[in-house]
């Protein structure tokens, strides 16, 4: 049996998934099961990819992917899970750390780019949880056939006397769609527009939709940098 180490990986956060679209090698078009770690201690996950065979297990070296950009200090992850967030196919990462400031615990996602055979990650972006996330966990809670996100949240009660939990979903919602009617079209144009120009706003006319649909490029911004990408979206 040949399974590389990692650094310090921690039990609760190990996800068993075929990470990218790939047929398995022992036939019947089943893909084998990869294996990802998080490790606390340097703020890393680990993807090990199996290229064993029937009757034999072996991994590939670990490739270790920083959680945050921001290297400074670990960002202390302690949850995985490992779910097609995009829809091409490949097994996307969202994961439990400390945001950038070391003030608060968010869910980081990564996207799973695997292509010509190569494991690649585009660099992690911050999706907001509950309070003090600790566990998450990813499912089709709105049967649109998107995986979505829960976490389980550790809260503290009045004065910090009576422990209470919280779960958080995290709907996985149409990049562009602004007005939440299930597609991006000309009718997607103002709602953006005010999305970009007044958030506040935009949360008061559209309620049940994420602010987070305008964000294009992945930076966890609303901003004039997203409008060639919507018009794109518009413009095929």
């Amino acid at each position: 049996m040949n399974v590389p180490s990692v650094d310090h990986p921690i039990p609760i956060g190990i996800a068993v998934q075929a990470l990218p679209a790939k047929p398995g090698p022992c036939g019947g078009g089943s893909a084998p099961k990869d294996l990802v770690t998080v490790n606390q201690t340097d703020g890393t996950v680990s993807v090990l990819v199996n290229n064993g065979s029937l009757g034999s297990i072996s991994f590939a070296p670990a490739v270790n992917l920083p959680v945050r950009q921001n290297t400074t200090s670990a960002s202390n992850p302690s949850s995985i899970a490992a779910i097609d967030l995009d829809g091409d196919g490949d097994m996307d990462l969202a994961v439990v750390a400390n945001d950038d400031a070391d003030s608060q615990r968010i869910v980081r996602v990564l996207r799973n780019d695997f292509a010509n055979s190569q494991l690649a990650f585009a660099p992690s972006t911050p999706q907001t949880a509950g309070t003090n996330p600790s566990a998450v966990v990813a499912a089709d809670l709105d049967a649109d056939l998107r995986a979505d996100l829960v976490t389980i949240n550790n809260t503290i009660g009045l004065l910090g006397r009576t422990p209470s939990g919280q779960v958080t979903v995290r709907l996985n919602s149409i990049t562009g769609d602004m007005n939440c009617d299930g597609v991006v079209d000309l009718a997607d144009i103002a709602p953006f527009e005010l999305a970009l120009t007044n958030p506040s706003a935009y949360a008061s006319a559209y309620p049940a939709c994420q602010l987070s649909r305008a964000d294009f490029n992945a930076d966890a911004k609303q901003d004039g940098r997203d409008i060639p990408l919507f018009i794109k979206a518009l413009v095929p």
